[in-house]
């Protein structure tokens, strides 16, 4: 069986390198040069060494999407969003204050640019990268600006937070209600939980001033990573660096890797990162957030500060078993049906300040300044089950 799996793995990516070789071919037999882009998502580093990653791409553009567009336009922008032309092997300069390296995009034009980390001062640094060597018949020219992440010290933990089921409804559980929510919705459809933002935002702001990291570790492919960036920004939802899933075939992977094996990885590398820095992790029950972070509370003991779960799939008991492994970790673990929970928890801890409930209890749309109606928040228990529903 391993045998015949390689040898289907090797078939499908010389078939998928000759498809590409193809439409190459063709794209010179038309004549002209094709303007290619270069998409920067960003990165982050520490105070000697920074990542951004990004890939480079045939030029196009894709229609602005409004609250009022039907399915049918929503399904093509989507469908245009996946099927990008990449350009594999271009050259690339990346610049960051005095710091300047030259990279290669992969096959599947992707690129990583490590480099020694400028001076400089806030949580966001600028980077700027231009595509200065490209194959035929695309032409190079093309400047992307960008920006990546170097936490403060003082800003003692950060925050790494899955995207589906966690910050925006997907409905993962359900393959035909996913599906629909992803490819006949847009940005200004898809819908975020309920105080995601007010919760989020109270995680970010340290005291004096300083803003605590954010990192989203989604099975999204990176061809969604505009779409979820301007999500964020229109839900008013703290930035952060986002780490997705390549869904291509490479001569060493079959497709793409799986959902631990992913998460894992991204979440570790954070960590190794960042060590002076401890963590907040946030997920849901539905897919396995609950193992990958058991085995991280377990593998970096005394880095994690809590782990919140939204319990989106209720069946699921060995979810809660996991909950309560991590809380018999001594790590504040709850497993919650709404916003509220978690953050009563993360008030109680000491992660946010106790005006945040307040905030959450207040009706959308109400002023700050208004008082708030009489809502129990549930509290969330954390004793030996540290479940909360």
């Amino acid at each position: 069986m391993t045998e015949l799996r390689g040898a289907l793995h090797a078939l499908l990516a010389e078939a998928e390198v000759r498809f590409d070789g193809l439409r190459a071919a063709l794209r010179r037999a038309r004549g002209g040069p094709v303007a290619g882009e270069v998409h920067v998502y960003g990165g982050h580093g520490n105070r000697y060494e920074a990542v951004v990653r990004g890939r480079v791409l045939e030029a196009r553009t894709l229609p602005a999407a409004t609250p009022d567009d039907p399915a049918w336009r929503n399904l093509l922008g989507t469908l245009a969003r996946l099927e990008s032309e990449e350009i594999g092997g271009a050259g690339l300069r990346v610049r960051a204050g005095r710091a300047a390296v030259e990279v290669e995009a992969d096959g599947e034009g992707y690129f990583e640019a490590r480099f020694p980390t400028p001076d400089g001062d806030g949580l966001w640094r600028s980077v700027e990268v231009e595509l200065v060597r490209a194959p035929p018949p695309y032409e190079p020219g093309a400047v992307t600006a960008g920006a990546y992440q170097v936490p403060s010290p003082e800003a003692e933990f950060g925050v790494i937070s899955d995207l589906d089921d966690t910050v925006l409804r997907t409905d993962a559980t359900s393959l035909l209600r996913m599906a629909r929510r992803t490819f006949l919705g847009n940005v200004h459809t898809r819908e975020a939980f309920d105080g995601v933002g007010t919760f989020y935002r109270a995680l970010r702001d340290g005291p004096a001033g300083i803003r605590r990291p954010f990192f989203y570790v989604s099975s999204s492919p990176w061809n969604l990573f505009d779409l979820l960036a301007e999500f964020l920004a229109l839900n008013e939802i703290p930035r952060g660096t986002l780490l997705l899933k390549d869904y291509g075939l490479t001569a060493d992977h079959l497709l793409a890797s799986d959902h631990v094996s992913h998460k894992i990885g991204h979440v570790f590398a954070v960590l190794d990162t960042h060590p002076e820095l401890d963590f907040v992790l946030m997920g849901d029950s539905g897919q396995d957030d609950a193992a990958v972070y058991a085995r991280v509370v377990a593998e970096r003991r005394g880095r994690i500060r809590a782990v919140y779960l939204r319990d989106v799939a209720p069946d699921r008991r060995d979810v809660r078993a996991l909950i309560e492994e991590i809380s018999a970790a001594g790590v504040p673990a709850v497993l919650g049906r709404d916003t509220g929970s978690m953050a009563t928890s993360a008030a109680e801890v000491g992660l946010v300040a106790a005006h945040v409930l307040e905030e959450l209890a207040r009706p959308a749309g109400t002023a700050p300044g208004a008082p708030a109606p009489v809502v129990d928040v549930p509290a969330p228990d954390l004793d030996a089950s540290a479940v909360s529903d």
